[in-house]
């Protein structure tokens, strides 16, 4: 690195002094300075060398430690599944189960890395199992990319959403005149190519418009059996009620022998999906969701047909008429052992005749909304309860016309087991349901509630093992009872484990002044003294009328 150059004797004892140099010193002092100037040139031109080599020797390492890398001693097979966990996840229960495919996420990321890691991904054909397209823009890439997705995925199940709506009614400046101009030319092809996989479709989404199926040839029929491996079917369609989206739409159910989960939103009536034959014996779960709904015999023949029937969310016909042709006394009482999950929407009238038909014993989940000005069938509810003996964990209970008196004989015969508790977030509980659904720390044995002959009754410490609950109140009514509720239900004492792992409160109330103000702050404060202790909750505090939009404490 070369030898210090020190200062000469004759000049350094001018340093740390303010003495100024003599002229011979002076030039000494110059020359000296140009020496030390080269001396740093040399030490910086030698740093920057050993810098380089020193960048060289750590890449260098690391390459050679990478040879060494347990990475390239796993078998392929490994690799494969590894790459499987990268892919992003799916949500079966969603209509669009994952989102299209891009070049920053899994597969077409790992593709990127190295040539090694993009023949293994290349040669992984689950990779490529799984395709989400929006084919509405008619962009001629996604039919590039489901060619690339079909061929690489070989033979293996395939898990498809495609969303397909019809463009606008001009079509090149003038009015549409065909089906087929409605429907982008890529979209075309993107459906037609698919066409020839249904035989390896395991799980569907379809969004479709009404012009959709006229357009697309191949769409016009589906043969039998052809989706022989279709498990999970998602339709959203607007179609018309017309024979031919009818038919379409009855041969795809019908196409799937092993089908297990339908999900049906439509504004067509599904009158010709339900009266199916053999794809009903192997349905878990079913959810039609359509704009008229079906008729009553409908549903029951839908118990009827599906032993193994798990989940199942139903529409009712809403036609009035149709409770005065359907002869009740004359169809069979239906006892299904294995349902546990039942969510009905139905006008008043039906429900009644409905409950008193059935028997569910291994109910879990009950949700019920009507419509109408009928009586609430109060009744006809307490002997389906009592007859059924199920143990309930889930209850929703959504009418206008269900008083609070029968609300809570419902929740008293419910409390033991009771998890989460659904009650209409647009109508106000009433000072005994909040009394109901906060516990009371006084110690009082038993009450009998509003002496109902046959109603037992029930201890004041209400729900012990409610999670979950979601209601409306006015707070100017009772804004202690909703002060004691949060304090009682949501906040945590030490040692204790929160009441409630999720809570949504809805306020409503007119516009008074000062109230919004008190409210807000005392919430707030309630808010910041929620404790988790290691335990998720959520308090959800949501209101159209107060200063803030939505409190989320989680």
């Amino acid at each position: 690195m070369g030898e210090f150059i020190r200062t000469p004797t004759n000049t350094s004892h001018l340093l740390y002094t303010n003495v100024a140099p003599s002229a011979h010193e002076r030039c000494i002092i110059a020359d000296l300075l140009e020496k030390k100037v080269q001396h740093l040139r040399n030490i910086e031109e030698m740093a920057r060398t050993l810098n380089h080599e020193l960048i060289q020797a750590r890449t260098d390492l690391a390459e050679h430690k990478a040879l060494l890398s347990g990475v390239r001693r796993l078998p392929v097979e490994i690799m494969s599944e590894i790459f499987l966990q990268c892919l992003p996840e799916v949500d079966t229960s969603s209509v669009i189960w994952s989102p299209e495919p891009s070049p920053d996420q899994a597969p077409l990321l790992l593709t990127q890395v190295c040539r090694n890691w993009r023949s293994i991904a290349i040669g992984t054909p689950r990779l490529w199992s799984t395709l989400s397209i929006n084919a509405s823009n008619g962009s001629a890439s996604h039919a590039e990319i489901s060619k690339l997705w079909l061929d690489r995925s070989k033979k293996v199940p395939l898990t498809l959403s495609l969303l397909v709506r019809s463009t606008d009614r001009f079509y090149g400046g003038r009015r549409a005149k065909s089906y087929e101009e409605f429907v982008p030319l890529a979209a075309t092809k993107v459906l037609t190519m698919f066409v020839s996989h249904l035989w390896r479709v395991r799980a569907l989404a379809l969004l479709f418009a009404l012009p959709v199926i006229r357009a697309v040839p191949e769409l016009r029929s589906v043969r039998d059996n052809v989706c022989v491996q279709l498990e999970r079917l998602h339709l959203v369609t607007s179609f018309e009620n017309t024979a031919r989206e009818i038919s379409w739409t009855r041969s795809l159910v019908h196409s799937a022998p092993n089908l297990r989960h339908l999900y049906f939103d439509s504004s067509m009536v599904p009158l010709p999906i339900v009266r199916g034959q053999e794809w009903f014996l192997r349905l878990r779960t079913i959810n039609l969701d359509a704009a008229y709904g079906i008729p009553p015999q409908d549903f029951f023949l839908l118990l009827r047909n599906s032993p193994e029937l798990v989940r199942c969310v139903i529409v009712m016909n809403l036609d009035e008429s149709l409770n005065h042709a359907t002869h009740w006394d004359e169809m069979p009482k239906v006892m299904h052992s294995a349902l546990q999950e039942l969510s009905l929407s139905s006008e008043d009238i039906f429900l009644g005749n409905v409950l008193d038909l059935l028997t569910l014993p291994a109910l879990v989940s009950l949700k019920l909304s009507t419509v109408g000005d009928e009586a609430w069938p109060h009744q006809q509810l307490i002997g389906f309860m009592s007859r059924s003996l199920c143990i309930l964990k889930e209850l929703k209970l959504d009418s206008e016309r269900m008083t609070d008196d029968q609300l809570l004989i419902y929740l008293g015969l419910v409390n033991k087991g009771l998890r989460a508790l659904y009650l209409p977030t647009w109508k106000s509980a009433s000072e005994k349901v909040m009394r109901f659904i906060t516990p009371v720390k006084m110690k009082t044995p038993r009450v009998t509630l509003l002496n109902s002959p046959g109603i037992p009754p029930f201890p004041l410490d209400n729900l012990p093992y409610l999670e979950t609950l979601t209601f409306g109140i006015a707070p100017h009514q009772h804004i202690e009872s909703l002060r004691d509720f949060v304090k009682d239900r949501c906040l945590v004492e030490q040692g204790k484990k929160p009441r409630l792992r999720s809570a949504h409160i809805h306020l409503l109330l007119p516009i008074i002044a000062g109230l919004a103000t008190d409210l807000d702050l005392s919430l707030k404060g309630l808010l910041d003294q929620v404790r988790f202790d290691g335990e998720n909750m959520t308090l959800k505090i949501t209101s159209s009328h107060l200063q803030f939009s939505s409190f989320v404490s989680a």
